[in-house]
Formats: structure tokens, C-alpha cells, sequence
């Protein structure tokens, strides 16, 4: 995200704060558990301006009635400012990072039953062809064990780089000594390590990476919850849900709380934390059953994509689709179609995967150049938070609304 968008989504947030202040929206204990929900019988009766509204002029009256009518307004400016594309154009590197043919690197998936995962390493692909390097994928498949043994069978393949794609460092760090002493540069993707994310200094003794491509999920996180606050006028009843497996997904999960709890009519219960190995067994039932014993509940946050669809199963199967609003993180195809067919998910915070690729495959040039990371390391990820009133075309992943490879194709020759 840009400085600018940074300071415009904050301005939006503290313009948002006191309106909700003044207008009395909700309830008078705030944000807290799922207990304190505010009911609409409250909302009106809180609106002392409403008599003195009716002895005025149609258009004096909408002025002066007020608080609503003002709400309103400023929930619009916060939806328009939480849905704008963040970088509107390329704004990655200028300086050149040129590829020496032959060169080696390594991408170690997450896991390629991972739609993320896979696209990012089709990205790396993608970006090794157009450079002239080549690349091979390992496939880590959601277990450490793998993915350390993966990082060894890189090694032994002859790699130059290796990318850790959504894998923790903190947990691989049998390859990583390895990788080391091999002299070799190892690199990350959407593991928010580094900037534009709060640098995450490593465990004393750990090999870490020389650099880290993501966006910024603490902000990221800040424009979900505002999607949210705008969709229900202040006075939306969330859960949200979280995970730990992912080390970008936590500051995700607090900059969704914290604009949740900042919000003085909103209702937040969570997070509730789950492992992927839940997601094909009993995760929907799960969040059915929470659903149930909480009726209040209209939203509800989710990490990341691939986690939405059990949940989608099992609202839409216990009848429950048209009481609550989903949102989530990535720009997935699927859930891009949920949002489409009105399918419980409304809205989910996208990023292109395949810029993605392309960044990492930059950064690993020019550290293998002898350059510095570009910075800020993430490479301006483009990203923006998709509803129904500004998803790409059908039959999609998100992707960036600019042309990006030939801005980085200029920079490898």
C-alpha cells in the first residue's frame, strides 16, 4: 500500500469514529463480546432529531434529520475509500536487476493443493521464462517435514535461490542451516516478515530470509473490517475467525479487530482460531454450529480463501446463506464466483498472486546481483477489496488492472 492510500484509509477511519460518536448508532457498551448486540428499536430510538426534522423543509429536513442521513454519507466515503485499487499503476522497481541465464531457483509451495499457493508458484514460473532463468516447483504439501526435506532436495538439484512461499522460516530450519551453508540466497512470499509489514526480527540463532514479497496484511485486515463497518452502517455483529499456520495471517487478524472494536455500534466476537487439517472434516460444522447458538452474528471474517469454501458448504447446506455476510483475503476465482452468485460471501480482500511471482522472482535477481531488496519489499502489490460492484470478469482469479511484466521483463535484459 502506498503512504498516501495509508493516510486516506486512516483519515476515513477517524472520520468514521466520530460520526458514530455523535449520531448514537449503538449501543452504549461498544464493541465486545457477542452479548451486547444493538437492536434497531435502540438505533431509533436514539434519534432525537428526527421530530424537529419533520417541521422543516424535504430538503432542510434530510439535512438536519440528520445524523442518519450524515452517517450515510460518511459510510459511502469509507466503502469508496476501503474498495479503491492500491496501487492504481505499476510501482515497483525502476533500477535493472539483469538475469544470468541458467540461473537456478527453487520454489517451495505451501502446498499446491492451495490454490494461493499454486498460483504464486505459476507466477515464479511465469517470471523464470520471461527472465531466462530456470525455475522448478517442490511441492512442501502442507507439512514441515516435507517442506524441510523439499528445501533439501532443492539444494540438491543445484539451486541458486529458494522461495519459501507461505512457510514460516521458524519451521524449516533443518533446510535452511543447510541452504546456508550452500551459500545460497533464500527468499520469501506473503510471509509478512518484512516491509511493507513490521520487520520480524528473527529467533536468536535462526537463518532467516534475505527478503520478503506481501502486502500488508495489518492494513489489508483494516479495509475488510471497513467493508464490513460500511456494509451494515456501524452496526455490523462479526466473528471472526483466524489462524496462526500462516505467520502474514495474524497481523491480518488485528487490524480486522481493531477496527472492528473501534467501531462503537459494532458487535465483535473472536477470533476463533482453526487448522487447516479441520477444513475436510468437521471446520463447517463447526462455524454452523456457532452460527446457531449465536443468531445475532450477520458477518463473519475469514483468513484466507481456501478456508472460505467449507464454510460457504455448510451455511448454504443448514439453510442459513441469507443471514450472513463472508468476507475473506486473496481474490480467489471461487470465491470470486461466491461473491458473484450471491453465495454467503460479499466481499474478499484481493491481491494478484501472479505479480506475486514475478516480484519474488525480482528480488532473487537482484540479491543474487549483489543488490539490496527493493524496498519497500513487497514491490507494491497491487490490491483492492472486491464486492459485487467491482468484481474483474468472470472465470478469474484478481488481477492486477495493470500491465505489469513488461515494466519487469525491461529491468532482467
Amino acid at each position: 500500500m502506498s503512504s498516501s492510500s495509508r493516510k486516506l484509509l486512516c483519515l476515513a477511519l477517524l472520520v468514521f469514529a466520530a460520526a458514530m460518536v455523535l449520531s448514537a448508532c449503538g449501543s452504549s457498551s461498544g464493541s465486545s463480546s457477542s452479548s451486547s448486540s444493538t437492536t434497531a428499536e435502540e438505533s431509533e430510538a436514539g434519534g432525537e432529531s428526527t421530530p424537529a426534522a419533520e417541521t422543516e423543509t424535504e430538503a432542510e429536513g434530510e439535512e438536519a434529520g440528520g445524523e442518519e442521513a450524515g452517517g450515510g454519507e460518511d459510510y459511502s466515503a469509507l466503502l469508496k475509500e476501503a474498495t479503491e485499487v492500491t496501487p492504481s499503476k505499476y510501482e515497483g522497481p525502476t533500477e535493472p536487476a539483469p538475469a544470468k541465464p541458467g540461473t537456478k531457483i527453487a520454489a517451495i509451495s505451501c502446498a499446491q493443493t492451495l490454490q494461493g499457493c499454486k498460483e504464486i508458484a505459476e507466477g515464479i514460473e511465469e517470471a523464470g521464462e520471461a527472465a531466462g532463468v530456470t525455475v522448478k516447483v517442490f511441492d512442501g504439501q502442507g507439512e514441515t517435514t516435507t517442506q524441510n526435506k523439499q528445501i533439501l532436495n532443492a539444494i540438491s538439484w543445484g539451486a541458486e535461490a529458494i522461495i519459501l512461499e507461505a512457510i514460516d522460516p521458524t519451521t524449516v530450519q533443518t533446510g535452511l542451516a543447510a541452504a546456508q551453508k550452500a551459500g545460497i540466497v533464500v527468499g520469501g512470499a506473503v510471509n509478512g516478515t518484512n516491509s511493507p509489514n513490521k520487520t520480524r526480527k528473527p529467533p536468536a540463532g535462526d537463518v532467516w530470509t534475505s527478503f520478503d514479497v506481501g502486502v500488508d496484511y495489518k492494513l489489508a485486515g483494516e479495509y475488510e473490517a471497513s467493508w464490513i463497518i460500511a456494509d451494515s452502517e456501524g452496526k455490523a455483529n462479526t466473528v471472526v475467525y483466524g489462524t496462526k499456520e500462516f505467520p502474514a495471517l495474524p497481523p491480518q487478524t488485528e487490524g480486522v479487530m481493531e477496527t472492528l472494536e473501534a467501531c462503537e455500534g459494532c458487535t465483535t466476537d473472536g477470533p476463533i482460531y482453526f487448522l487447516s487439517s479441520s477444513l475436510a472434516t468437521n471446520f463447517g460444522e463447526e462455524v454452523v454450529g456457532y452460527l446457531r447458538t449465536h443468531p445475532e452474528v450477520e458477518y463473519i471474517f475469514c483468513p484466507y480463501d481456501p478456508a472460505a469454501p467449507a464454510m460457504v458448504t455448510a451455511i448454504e447446506t443448514a439453510g442459513l446463506g441469507e443471514k450472513v455476510k463472508l468476507v475473506s483475503l486473496l481474490g480467489n476465482e471461487q470465491n470470486l464466483e461466491f461473491i458473484r452468485n450471491e453465495e454467503v460471501q460479499a466481499a474478499d480482500g484481493s491481491y494478484d498472486e501472479l505479480y506475486v511471482g514475478w516480484a519474488v522472482v525480482d528480488q532473487a535477481l537482484r540479491v543474487l546481483d549483489g543488490q539490496k531488496p527493493f524496498e519497500p519489499q513487497g514491490e507494491n502489490i497491487p490490491f483492492q477489496l472486491v464486492d459485487k460492484n467491482n468484481l474483474p470478469p468472470e472465470g478469474q482469479a484478481y488481477k492486477a488492472p495493470f500491465e505489469f511484466r513488461p515494466e519487469f521483463e525491461k529491468l532482467w535484459k
